[in-house]
């Protein structure tokens, strides 16, 4: 129902578990307009929105920024961020760091294709 969700717990609790051994096989058994377009399964690293600029973007080209339509306009890309932490312990720019939230946070907007899921420590 909504389209930014966090996955927390502690270090070893098994949220990578629920993502790649849960979420993304339920995800991809998904009929109809519940079946996502794309899902892009990835982790933050040290320049994540530099890295992961494309995998931000919608398979129909809207990311929730700028509004544009695209071909399959129905059906949501779904980028499940693993090891979210890392946007903490590896990324040292504060202005990357915010760029890729940024990104993220824009899977909120009504208009955007994106769904948005991380995962991360309790103690971040």
């Amino acid at each position: 129902a909504h389209r930014f969700a966090v996955v927390s717990g502690p270090s070893g609790s098994g949220k990578s578990s629920l993502l790649r051994a849960g979420l993304i096989p339920a995800l991809r058994q998904a009929q109809g307009a519940d079946r996502p377009a794309v899902i892009r399964v990835l982790t933050p690293g040290e320049q994540p929105a530099c890295t992961h600029e494309r995998a931000l973007v919608a398979k129909d080209g809207r990311d929730g920024r700028d509004g544009r339509d695209g071909e399959n306009g129905d059906l949501d890309t779904w980028v499940i961020v693993d090891q979210f932490e890392e946007v903490f312990t590896l990324c040292r720019d504060p202005g990357e760091r915010a760029g890729f939230i940024d990104r993220l946070l824009a899977a909120r907007r009504p208009e955007s294709r994106l769904r948005v899921v991380i995962a991360v420590r309790a103690d971040f």
